[in-house]
């Protein structure tokens, strides 16, 4: 029988979203289907594309998310 692995991470992840409720909900189902396998941190938002700069350099994420509203 093979051992159990501990998640790997945490890997620190930024989201780019004009809605950040949206965004926050979004990876929220992300993070919790691969919770077995990968400890991520959603640790910020950025509403405009002018604050992505700044933001990965003060946060160092492994991860960047760019969520687009599309409406039908």
């Amino acid at each position: 029988m093979a051992s159990a692995e501990a998640p790997r991470g945490p890997y620190k992840l930024v989201t780019v979203n004009t809605a950040p409720d949206r965004a926050k909900r979004l990876i929220g189902r992300v993070v919790t289907a691969l919770k077995d396998r990968y400890e991520i941190k959603h640790v910020g938002n950025c509403e405009r594309i002018e604050e992505v700069e700044t933001a990965v350099t003060e946060q160092q994420p492994e991860l960047l998310v760019y969520l687009a509203n599309h409406a039908p």
